[in-house]
């Protein structure tokens, strides 16, 4: 049974993966203020020893470490936002790790393109496992942030 439920969470995952690969817009990822960055963390509640304080203080030491300033969620929704969710299977067998960046418009979320930044994979329950996994992604969704929004040259 917990086969059959990683292979279909296994299999969603390479389903966005693949859907991933499209260059980010950078018209969507351009922010008024680009020295700052707000941040929406999701974590399932099935990811145990894994709290939701660890998760966005590995996603805001990304921005910090990027020069990038972590602002609060926004609650007008029409601000950028860099959305972080993390999920897990039971007992610790799989895990998922999709990074998008989003924007508010007219009530609803929208996702940027279907680029995502994600991983996927098994993991034995290891917190710091995930935790890494967590930043790997966080990483290169704000490369594709300060490329848009910095003059970094070629």
């Amino acid at each position: 049974m917990w086969m059959k439920a990683t292979c279909g969470l296994c299999g969603l995952a390479m389903a966005f993966a693949a859907l991933g690969q499209a260059e980010p817009d950078p018209a969507f990822l351009h922010a008024t203020n680009p020295n700052g960055l707000a941040t929406w963390v999701v974590v399932s509640d099935k990811c145990s020893g894994l709290s939701m304080a660890e998760a966005e203080e590995a996603v805001k030491g990304v921005l910090v470490r990027s020069r990038i300033k972590p602002l609060d969620t926004p609650k007008d929704g029409e601000r950028l936002a860099l959305w972080v969710s993390i999920d897990c299977l039971d007992a610790h067998t799989a895990f998922n790790v999709q990074v998008d960046f989003v924007r508010g418009a007219n009530g609803s979320i929208v996702r940027g393109g279907l680029v995502g930044y994600g991983i996927f994979g098994t993991y034995a329950g290891d917190k710091n496992f995930l935790l890494a996994s967590v930043k790997q992604s966080t990483e290169k969704a704000v490369t594709d942030y300060l490329k848009a929004n910095f003059d970094l040259g070629k």
